[in-house]
Formats: structure tokens, sequence, C-alpha cells
């Protein structure tokens, strides 16, 4: 069985329809072992009740707004395909993922690997 995150509400929805994403065992792993109810939680174990109360979380607490993760980790993706002789599955994939062609990845998101 694999783990995803669906996404039903998103800036691409109409485009690109429902996300599915693939959560790796240690992911899962990582995050059951911290936390209690929620995937992203407040200091007091609630959810969140806005996106902003999570961007200031990440903010106080990281350094960076939310925009910044998903910019590295599409950059650290974009670094292994590359490597790895750029698969078609893996950059749909991550197309999919971050709502943009691989080229206009290619052009904004390099910057961090």
């Amino acid at each position: 069985m694999t783990n995803k995150m669906i996404i039903n509400k998103h800036k691409t929805f109409k485009t690109r329809g429902i996300k599915k994403i693939d959560l790796d065992d240690d992911f899962i792993k990582m995050v059951s072992n911290k936390l209690g109810g929620y995937l992203f939680q407040t200091f007091k174990g609630e959810r969140y009740k806005s996106v902003e109360g999570f961007e200031k979380m990440c903010v106080r607490v990281y350094g960076q707004k939310t925009y910044f993760f998903r910019k590295l980790k599409v950059s650290l993706e974009i670094h292994k395909i590359l490597k790895e002789g750029g698969k078609m599955s893996e950059i749909s994939k991550l197309e999919n993922y971050n709502g943009h062609d691989f080229q206009t990845m290619l052009k904004h998101y390099r910057s961090h690997t």
C-alpha cells in the first residue's frame, strides 16, 4: 500500500485536477513518531485554523515562508532527475506535484541545488 497526500483544493485544480503525492515510508515513520493527530499542528497540538497561522509558524521557527520549502524540494528533485538521466515518469510526477511544466521549473527552481 502506498501512502498518499491528497490535495483537493489548489491553485491549478482546473488544469491539473486533484493532486496525489506519494509519501515514502521514511517520511511516514518520521511524522507518526512526532505528531499526535494532525500532520501540521500548532504547538498546542491543534490544527491550524488558517494558512496564515501555519505560514507565521514557519517564519518564526525556520525563518522561511512555506514557499521556500516547496522551492527547495523541487530543486532537489530536479537535481535527482537530471542526475539519473531525466526519466519522463519522474518529470511528470514532479510537474503534477508542482503545477508547472519542467521547463518553468528549470528556469525558476534550480537556484537551491
